[in-house]
């Protein structure tokens, strides 16, 4: 009796299986559809991380520097002087105005290589004399400029080296020589005559042979002196005794 009542329990745990897994099935299918109902309407969706900020770059343009403020017209060269040339003195012919200086700012220059007779010598204001003179010349300013060559009278007796009162006294021959652009040798003969010598009626103590450069004449005839002393005048100075 007892052996057929566990053979009756086992067969109706065989029975009420299928039903079982159905019903689990069902279960596991509904959960399934619940799920994918539920990440349909985004509950279970992944949130997307924010965007990571725009990073941009602005390069400013660095500021323009200023340009060079071009040189005026009116500026000088140093050593150089603005306005007309000067001219020469209309009374006695001697330069208005006078460095002393040897060489001229533009470059031009003139130096006396020779001179006859040697200075220093002592001259009578008695005789007439003549200077003869070796002049080595540099022309850079023009293509063109006149050489003036000239013997002047000092009142004093020192050296030639005070120009006031100073004046002209003879005209040398040849009175005026052109030169051209570059560097060359001319020769000037100066003819000091006794009457030269006294014609103002004043005693000359010291005379001296001067050199200057000449562009042209202004409209009145006066001569536009470009350089107006070309070498110093106590390098070419005789005495009168």
């Amino acid at each position: 009796m007892a052996k057929s009542s566990d053979s009756q329990s086992g067969g109706s745990w065989f029975q009420t299986l299928p039903g079982v897994l159905t019903a689990v099935a069902g279960l596991l299918t509904a959960i399934t559809g619940l799920v994918l109902g539920l990440n349909q309407a985004g509950l279970f969706r992944r949130s997307d991380p924010a965007p990571s900020p725009t990073v941009q770059t602005v390069q400013k343009d660095a500021p323009a520097s200023d340009p060079v403020a071009p040189k005026s017209d009116s500026a000088q060269a140093p050593g150089t002087t603005s306005g007309p040339a000067p001219v020469a003195n209309e009374a006695t012919g001697a330069p208005a105005t006078g460095s002393g200086d040897a060489k001229a700012p533009t470059g031009d220059s003139a130096t006396v290589t020779s001179i006859t007779p040697k200075p220093g010598t002592a001259l009578s204001p008695h005789m007439a004399h003549t200077i003869a003179l070796t002049i080595h010349y540099r022309l850079q300013s023009a293509d063109s400029m006149i050489l003036v060559a000239r013997a002047v009278a000092f009142p004093a007796d020192d050296g030639c080296s005070e120009p006031r009162g100073s004046h002209p006294i003879v005209v040398p021959d040849p009175p005026h020589i052109t030169v051209q652009r570059g560097e060359g040798n001319l020769s000037v003969v100066l003819n000091i005559r006794q009457a030269d010598q006294l014609k103002r009626g004043e005693m000359i103590r010291s005379v001296a042979a001067v050199g200057s450069f000449w562009s042209g004449m202004d409209g009145q005839g006066r001569p536009i002196v470009s350089t107006p002393q070309l070498w110093d005048a106590r390098t070419t100075c005789f005495a009168y005794r």
